[in-house]
């Protein structure tokens, strides 16, 4: 909501199907006592997952005792490591090779030029409609497999 309406007209056409997100409450799941010690424990799953990866939120570490855990240094499938690893397993299995040779993973988003240019376009039409800059987390990109 924060972009406004009427901008799409400038997006490439892969960008322009705009998505309406629901948010569903449901009855509460969680344990009938509550402790400060689980107030920071997330649990993921996804179809094909052997098992749930339980981990604390705040540092994305997965936790002693969770029956799944796939990443080194029990890091979590979700971090954005993993979601590199698995990017450049689909490039080589595409036969996008180049993309391999790239240093790290910022330089991988870079070579995405549609991607950057509408992250340009959104940058641009937060700062005209006054909701505020993109917040840029350029540091933490700075990594390779």
């Amino acid at each position: 909501m924060r972009l406004g309406d009427g901008w799409e007209d400038i997006l490439p056409s892969s960008y322009k199907k705009k998505h309406n997100i629901f948010f569903l409450c449901g009855d509460y799941v969680g344990p009938a006592v509550i402790s400060p010690k689980h107030d920071s424990l997330s649990v993921n799953w996804c179809l094909g997952d052997k098992d749930v990866e339980v981990l604390d939120s705040s540092d994305g570490r997965i936790v002693d005792g969770s029956p799944s855990v796939s990443g080194p240094d029990f890091s979590s499938r979700l971090c954005k490591r993993a979601l590199y690893s698995y990017f450049l397993r689909a490039a080589e299995i595409s036969g996008k090779s180049y993309l391999l040779s790239l240093p790290a993973y910022h330089s991988v988003k870079m070579e995405a030029v549609a991607y950057q240019s509408v992250k340009d376009l959104v940058k641009e039409q937060f700062l005209s409609n006054h909701a505020g800059p993109w917040n840029s987390k350029r540091l933490v990109d700075c990594f390779s497999v």
